[in-house]
């Protein structure tokens, strides 16, 4: 049968113009403007397939799925990545498709679709409906209500910024999910599928052409793509897109001081690292000076309140970020009781996320350090460390600042002599920055004359524990913003993704740039003519340069991709085998996830392993007349094309759903073969030494001859191996002690333990054991969050051991 939507001799939409509901306008049901002729070509390709539309930033991206909506009157999801984009982007489709309030709702954390929209959308009846939600907010209505929000009751799923899906976001677990219930339905079913279209201005997060392809061909096979659409050069000039991307101004060239070698920056190992550096007197003289304020300070403390201060850098197990977090909550209990104390435990609390700030930044941002303690200390506190300011509160350590000072100085200039209002944005890496950097406008008075800022980051997360910004205050900072109020936006990455702000005529980097992604959306604020992108600092391996080409090689690599479809019989085998290949890899290294804190934890254990392996998790329920009330059905599904599914009963959701998730272990554990390589080399050892006479048999002249010939002989190989171990550092430390292992005849005896709670270390702890006939047993551990990385740790350990002893 056909959808109800259609009609099945005239195949055209059911809903009468004379019927048409309140919500949607006829009249009013027309574009704002017409589309260019690459959205409109777009358009007409899209049809019923399952494109990625990959355009320039301000080459109308969203125009595109909206023009389909009104053309086909489906009912969609339109999912944006940040929750200062609902609003923006469901305000664009009502105006677009001539439609009211109820017809495109809203969805934000902490909300509720509204019933009304609800019933409307399970009906399937009137004028299209439209979603414009943030991936957490959809979640978790979706498992309040999965019945009305299964992907049946949509049509279509639109992903802005669908690059998203590539890493661990909300974006990929939707992703995966609609594209397992799209092939779960069948081809007679009046909609078999529920459509996807992803907008984005950057596929891949990478530089090299290699890379960049690879993510191209991961997002089109996860998502079930049929087809990559964009448009060339000239299409894009020809159609009336004019990009006005300024080219890069770089303002600012390594003039850091790099107080801690780049050799040594590991991010897994930085406060072991600064630790390290202050034993050894290598830290520079500006730490020294603040921990040996913080050390006055809680030498204070801890004679006025013995039994209730702790110090937190005592406590290695502890969290950097819960230093200043435990002196917040000190200060919250003492507040009452005694407001002195409160105090101190308050003030204190800010010398550590000075410390915090420093630590982060490999000891180069003094600048923020200090100007964090000017603006969080009151004026009795900074006398009390008169010696300390005096000292390092001078204008020339503001090196960084003063010439963000300079670039606006310089832009506001260049504006006011065009007769153009100044606009723009300055994106930082670290929320406390936006708020140190806001700090230091204001008190200008030159910038304060000129400048009028606001800083912007998600709402979702304090910048530390004495410092927020709520959501009311977010949205009227966005407000003032785009209406001119304010001219000068400090914001974090939030502010990258599809803020649309027409005015905005300059965007100044004052953090390094992490990824091409960042460098196009950033860069792409600004598209006033005449705008101007100015970069204070860059990655040294992430040059502005490099990062510029990036965009221009993804438009020339995706006009050429083919999607699986298009390619020869042979490639498509090829490339099956691989993701096959790669999905068995996966499964395979995630498998010790399962069944690690038992039955109580084990849907948890099921989440941490689809993590992993990149599949889809199915979770349905049923309702039995038995005793045991819920019966929960959880699927893993993979792209091997095998489906586990294990079953459980109880009283309550959440035991039937861990009963469930118990069973799915079991099933999976027992469909991995028995013995793996490993296994059989052992068996095949075993074998040959069970035929083997051994020393016992000879006599005790026979004995020593060949064990003194063999000590040597291993010597002399362990001796030449030497210069294996160490050689690329402890990221290829595995690699190396593998080779010296082969060079010297050993098996390297390797066991995993798991950590109950995750720290700055990690969860995974890893053992590797080396002995020989000249080495007694020499153990070398490492913990990390990932396996790969706690590997790593205990190789170099076992590495500096075995260099020791040589």
């Amino acid at each position: 049968k056909m959808s109800p939507r259609f009609d099945s001799e005239k195949m055209s939409p059911r809903f009468d113009s004379e019927k048409m509901s309140p919500r949607f306008d006829s009249e009013k049901m027309s574009p704002r403007f017409d589309l260019r002729p690459y959205q409109k070509k777009i358009v007409d390709s899209i049809r019923d397939q399952n494109v990625i539309v990959l355009l320039p930033t301000g080459a109308g991206k969203t125009v595109i799925p909206a023009e389909h909506v009104r053309e086909t009157g489906k009912r969609t999801l339109f999912l944006v990545p940040t929750v200062n984009l609902v609003h923006q982007q469901a305000k664009f489709i009502r105006e677009w498709c001539g439609a009211g309030s109820e017809a495109v709702g809203e969805l934000v954390g902490g909300k509720q679709i509204p019933d009304p929209f609800l019933q409307t959308l399970v009906r399937g009846e009137g004028n299209p409906s439209v979603l414009v939600s943030t991936p957490k907010a959809f979640l978790m209505a979706q498992e309040r209500d999965p019945r009305r929000l299964c992907w049946n009751s949509w049509d279509l799923v639109v992903f802005d910024e669908v690059h998203h899906v590539l890493k661990e976001h909300p974006y990929r677990k939707i992703a995966l999910s609609v594209a397992s219930a799209n092939a779960k339905r069948a081809p007679s079913e009046p909609r078999s599928r529920t459509q996807m279209v992803g907008l984005t201005a950057s596929l891949s997060y990478s530089v090299s052409d290699a890379a960049i392809k690879r993510c191209i061909r991961t997002l089109m096979t996860e998502m079930q793509m049929d087809a990559l659409c964009t448009a060339t050069p000239e299409e894009l000039l020809a159609g009336g897109y004019h990009s006005h991307a300024a080219a890069p101004e770089i303002a600012l060239d390594d003039v850091h001081l790099e107080a801690c070698p780049p050799a040594d920056r590991k991010p897994h190992l930085m406060l072991e690292t600064f630790w390290r550096r202050v034993e050894g007197k290598g830290c520079t003289e500006y730490a020294e000076d603040l921990l040996r304020a913080i050390k006055r300070r809680e030498g204070a403390l801890r004679r006025e309140r013995p039994s209730d201060f702790r110090s937190p850098l005592a406590e290695p197990e502890l969290k950097m970020a819960d230093w200043g977090v435990r002196m917040h909550k000190m200060a919250q209990r003492f507040d009452r009781e005694d407001p002195g104390v409160a105090g101190r435990f308050r003030e204190l609390e800010q010398w550590y996320e000075s410390l915090r700030i420093l630590i982060i930044s490999w000891e180069e941002n003094r600048e923020g350090s200090v100007l964090f303690l000017k603006m969080m200390l009151n004026d009795d506190e900074r006398k009390e460390s008169a010696e300390f300011f005096h000292k390092h509160d001078r204008e020339d350590i503001y090196v960084r600042l003063t010439q963000l000072k300079k670039v606006l100085l310089d832009k506001t200039s260049v504006s006011n002599s065009s007769n153009a209002d100044f606009c723009g944005i300055v994106f930082v890496q670290q929320r406390v920055t936006a708020h140190i950097i806001d700090f230091y406008l204001k008190r200008d008075r030159t910038l304060s004359a000129r400048i009028k800022s606001a800083f912007l980051y998600a709402v979702s997360s304090p910048a530390t524990p004495s410092l927020s910004l709520n959501k009311g205050t977010a949205n009227s900072v966005l407000h003032d913003f785009r209406k001119g109020k304010l001219n000068l936006l400090v914001s974090t990455v939030v502010a990258e993704e599809g803020l649309d702000v027409p005015s905005a005529n300059c965007v100044i980097r004052f953090d390094p740039v992490l990824n091409a992604v960042s460098h196009v959306q950033g860069r792409g604020r600004a598209r006033q003519e005449l705008s101007s992108f100015v970069v204070l600092q860059e990655r040294k391996d992430r040059p502005t340069a490099m990062l510029q080409k990036v965009e221009e090689k993804q438009l020339r690599i995706a006009s050429s991709f083919h999607t699986f479809s298009e390619l020869s019989p042979e490639e498509r085998v090829k490339v099956k085998t691989g993701e096959i290949e790669a999905q068995k890899n996966r499964e395979t290294s995630a498998m010790s996830l399962l069944g690690r804190k038992g039955e109580e934890e084990a849907y948890q254990d099921v989440l941490q392993y689809c993590a992993k392996t990149k599949a889809e998790l199915g979770v349905t329920w049923d309702e039995t007349d038995e005793t045991d009330k819920f019966l929960c059905h959880c699927t893993y599904e993979s792209e091997t094309g095998s489906s586990v599914e294990g079953i459980g009963k109880g009283k309550q959701k959440k035991i039937a759903k861990k009963r469930a998730a118990w069973d799915l272990i079991n099933k999976l554990k027992a469909s991995v073969p028995s013995t793996t390589i490993l296994q059989e080399v052992e068996e095949k050892r075993l074998e040959i030494a069970s035929c083997f006479d051994g020393l016992s048999e000879l006599t005790s002249e026979e004995q020593a001859k060949p064990k003194k010939g063999k000590i040597g002989t291993q010597k002399s190989k362990e001796l030449s191996a030497l210069s294996l171990l160490g050689r690329r550092g402890e990221e290829e430390a595995y690699q190396d002690v593998l080779q010296y292992c082969v060079r010297t005849k050993v098996i390297l005896d390797e066991a995993w333990d798991l950590i109950d709670e995750t720290d700055e270390t990690g969860i995974f702890l890893y053992y590797c054991t080396y002995e020989s006939e000249t080495v007694s047993r020499v153990v070398g551990s490492g913990k990390g969050k990932k396996k790969k990385i706690a590997r790593n740790r205990a190789a170099w350990d076992l590495v500096n051991k075995l260099k020791a002893l040589a």
